[in-house]
């Protein structure tokens, strides 16, 4: 929800500042890869009708939020399905994927593998045995050897690097564009971008071998959603490609700042203008977990509380992206008191009677009147005011 929420709070500002410029809000459900497919399982559903569920749900959540977009895009669609094996065919094409052996940690929460230096080994405990973890999410990973097909991410790091050194604003917050720039200046190795079939079924198959599958991280739907390929690169901007804001979790933070604009630089593609990586929520300073039993449902909070009390609660109190915060049902009274104290007295002053009664006994005031410069000032300056905090963030 948190991430659907900010992108229509971006989508709404801009939609009303410049409405004879289509503004684009892309959202959707990753609905690939061995989690998914683990899920089905334990469900007792076909990973497809397992997805289409999942799809209903989120579709609900943001209609019961009251977030609008222009496309949801499921990557289980034909479209996408072609568009991937599309960008392999052209990757593969530059010599940039070639098969070998990949050895590492693998986390099938983060659907990733990871190196020895980026996982921590956790001693037995008198409640669970021992195991390893990604330093960077704390999933459980599992040491791992496969033959898969790999991209050379190190050919594209030095214009990674420099891209990102003079793009001070690229990456917010500002630890995130550090740590991107720190892992691109360390030795990089390339990266493992398929799945034996054997292991992962639910996926897209590489093209021209059918005993592989396409990872998910891959599955690049921002593009998918805009017409690529296109007939020519021209046509992408138009298209809404560049985008100018890409929200993101900190978790996957590698995926969309090193990845994602590696494979988009293959293409010879223009990077993302801007990414946004959002914090965490918690509950009593914990991730919230279904495993640990603290989490929070959306819809019954916003029943308990109403839809814009919520909306407000996690742009005010979340919004400056930089560190997790905490679920409170006590901090949600206090930002919902404070929407009805601020908001409400507002709205109840300029719907006054008396303000009723000036308007209606004067229909003919000037439009121009003196006496409301200050206020129509005020009014003018609000668009460009909020534009400034946004951009700041």
């Amino acid at each position: 929800l948190v991430v659907a929420l900010i992108a229509n709070i971006f989508h709404r500002f801009h939609s009303l500042r410049n409405p004879s410029i289509g503004t684009h809000f892309v959202t959707g459900t990753d609905e690939h890869g061995m989690k998914i497919q683990r899920a089905a399982q334990a469900k007792g559903l076909a990973p497809q009708q397992f997805c289409n569920n999942l799809s209903v749900h989120f579709r609900k959540l943001s209609e019961a939020a009251n977030i609008s977009y222009t496309r949801f895009i499921r990557t289980t669609e034909k479209t996408h399905e072609a568009t991937v094996q599309h960008i392999w065919v052209q990757m593969n094409a530059q010599g940039l994927i070639y098969k070998g052996t990949y050895t590492g940690w693998y986390s099938i929460t983060d659907e990733c593998f990871y190196t020895d230096n980026a996982v921590t080994h956790m001693p037995a405990t008198p409640t669970t045995p021992a195991h390893t973890i990604s330093n960077e999410t704390s999933s459980v990973v599992k040491h791992t050897v496969e033959s898969n097909y790999m991209f050379r991410l190190f050919a594209f790091c030095e214009r990674l690097l420099e891209h990102y050194t003079s793009s001070p604003q690229s990456i917010f917050p500002q630890k995130h564009l550090s740590d991107t720039i720190t892992f691109l200046s360390s030795p990089v190795q390339d990266i493992s971008i398929s799945r034996p079939r054997s292991r992962l079924t639910w996926g897209i198959p590489v093209p021209d071998d059918p005993e592989h599958t396409i990872y998910v991280w891959m599955v690049i739907s921002y593009l998918t959603v805009i017409g690529y390929p296109w007939p020519d690169q021209s046509c992408g901007l138009p298209n809404g490609w560049p985008v100018d804001l890409q929200i993101i979790g900190k978790d996957i933070v590698r995926f969309h700042t090193i990845y994602l604009p590696a494979i988009l630089l293959a293409l010879n593609l223009p990077l993302q203008k801007r990414i946004l990586a959002h914090a965490h929520w918690t509950s009593s300073q914990k991730k919230m977990s279904k495993s640990l039993g603290n989490t929070t449902d959306p819809f019954e909070a916003m029943q308990t509380y109403g839809v814009d009390p919520i909306r407000y609660f996690m742009a005010t109190i979340g919004g400056n992206f930089r560190d997790d915060v905490d679920w409170s049902d006590i901090q949600v009274k206090k930002e919902t008191t404070e929407l009805r104290n601020v908001l409400g007295n507002f709205f109840l002053q300029i719907g006054s009677p008396k303000i009723r009664g000036i308007v209606e006994q004067n229909p003919d005031l000037p439009a121009e009147d003196s006496r409301y410069n200050a206020l129509r000032e005020a009014i003018r300056l609000v668009p460009d005011g909020v534009a400034v905090d946004l951009d700041a963030l």
